[in-house]
């Protein structure tokens, strides 16, 4: 068990868009772990987060459309019509 702890460790190293903080709470979860599932489970809750903070600095579909679209067509729509499509 102290592998696969280790490896999580090591993942959870490698993770660019957590935090410091983040990266001490999520191992100190994975040293927490009493059995392989808890290990597997902390190393995702990890996964998880920093997928968030990458999509979080990502934008948006919609605003991408609406850039795109401002720029073809400047003053001419509201920006609501734009993002719903009114």
């Amino acid at each position: 068990m102290n592998d696969a702890k280790q490896a999580a460790k090591d993942a959870i190293d490698k993770m660019e868009d957590l935090s410091d903080a983040d990266k001490t709470a999520a191992k100190a979860n994975v040293d927490k772990a009493t059995d392989i599932s808890g290990v597997n489970t902390a190393k995702t809750d990890a996964q998880n987060l920093n997928d968030a903070k990458k999509a979080a600095k990502e934008p948006s579909i919609r605003w991408k459309i609406y850039q795109t679209q401002i720029k073809q067509q400047p003053r001419q729509m509201s920006i609501r019509q734009l993002i719903f499509q009114e």
